[in-house]
């Protein structure tokens, strides 16, 4: 049987303070919930802050986007490798809002998915293209 994956993405939310806060309530609200999946994703800058609270939880941490390229000149990008480092074991793709801004497409998404060797990677549903 499955288990559902909830998956919450602040999307450009919360200081790392304001994470490190509501990380601990969230836990201490969800600790019972045994049959589900939980995914945090907040802003990069507070990854680390979060995964640190969340590694003897129920809850995951995730990144909301990642570049293909593992280094390199490419302004305001984040690796895989980055993102391992701060702490998180997910990553969203596919966001509506980042194909439309970025221009990415399903090859761009494959491309991460390839690159990365990102086994289960979280694809937004519902969104808007």
């Amino acid at each position: 049987m499955r288990i559902p994956v909830f998956a919450a993405n602040w999307k450009m939310h919360k200081t790392v303070q304001e994470t490190t806060s509501f990380v601990r309530e969230f836990s201490a609200l969800v600790k019972s919930l045994t049959q589900v999946e939980l995914i945090l994703a907040p802003p990069f800058t507070a990854i680390a802050a979060a995964a640190e609270i969340a590694r003897n939880t129920r809850e995951d941490i995730a990144a909301q986007d990642l570049y293909f390229e593992r280094e390199g000149a490419f302004t305001g990008e984040v690796s895989a490798i980055m993102i391992r480092d701060a702490g998180a074991s997910h990553v969203i793709v596919g966001h509506s809002e980042r194909r439309r801004l970025r221009a990415s497409d399903r090859l761009h998404v494959g491309k991460l998915r390839r690159r990365h060797l990102l086994r289960r990677p979280l694809l937004p549903a519902g969104a808007v293209v």
